[in-house]
């Protein structure tokens, strides 16, 4: 089993929606830090600051195909991050030209096999991002699948869905018994076991938009993903979305 790691970010945000930087700015400070792997992941059609309409879309599209004519050494991708609660079906003819597709604000299971079922129409990668994963009930809105992480796994497998693990402070909640602030993906160790076990693929991400240094942020999700001997299924998530850098 190969054991490397490749440095990639596949959560960032960039002008063409709520971000505060241009694709090119984002590129050249992945150049200068050597990570090897790049996803924009804009907002599509959404209720936030997103692209709107189809000539914003393909003006994007164009954009991040330039930047990887322009930087040969990384790998960028034309990704998005969808809104179940805006998800319409005009929404799969502009899905067909991304490379992948993050989800968030998906509240069931449910919601999650409607969503898969049509991605996996398309042949597309997916990954759930910034969800609370755990197995202590908590109000806030991302707390999913508490007590759920069976069925999750079997959705997940059942579509080729896999989980970001979402580094920064936006994706954070505070501990109380260190005191400190902690990562979604670290209050249900449990599931990223069943994760390992069934090859589920992991993604990195850390949601930039507006500090350029958030994109190096991956010290956490790398370190975790050590932790848990996830590096396996990280590869996965490369190997199916850069034949550049598979391993």
């Amino acid at each position: 089993m190969n054991q490397n790691i490749i440095l990639s970010n596949l959560h960032i945000h960039s002008r063409f929606s709520d971000g505060e930087y241009l694709p090119e700015d984002i590129a050249q400070y992945a150049v200068d830090n050597n990570i090897k792997i790049i996803g924009f992941s804009d907002h599509l059609f959404s209720f936030k600051l997103s692209i709107q309409t189809q000539q914003q879309f393909f003006l994007y599209i164009e954009t991040i195909e330039k930047i990887n004519k322009k930087y040969k050494e990384v790998c960028f991708l034309k990704g998005g991050e969808l809104d179940i609660e805006d998800y319409t079906p005009n929404i799969e003819q502009f899905i067909s030209y991304l490379d992948y597709v993050n989800l968030e604000y998906i509240k069931n299971i449910k919601q999650l096999s409607y969503i898969g079922k049509i991605l996996g129409k398309l042949n597309k990668p997916a990954f759930l991002v910034h969800t609370l994963f755990t197995n202590k009930k908590n109000p806030h809105i991302h707390a999913l699948f508490y007590k759920k992480n069976k069925e999750l796994i079997k959705v997940l497998k059942d579509f080729n869905i896999g989980i970001e693990l979402t580094c920064g402070y936006r994706n954070q909640l505070f501990d109380e018994t260190t005191n400190t602030r902690i990562n979604y993906y670290r209050l249900n160790e449990e599931l990223f076991e069943l994760c390992k076990d069934e090859l589920i693929p992991i993604s990195i991400g850390t949601d930039m938009h507006d500090d350029l240094q958030e994109i190096s942020n991956l010290n956490d999700g790398l370190n975790f993903l050590k932790e848990k001997d996830l590096i396996f299924n990280y590869n996965i998530s490369l190997n199916n979305l850069c034949k550049k850098y598979s391993l």
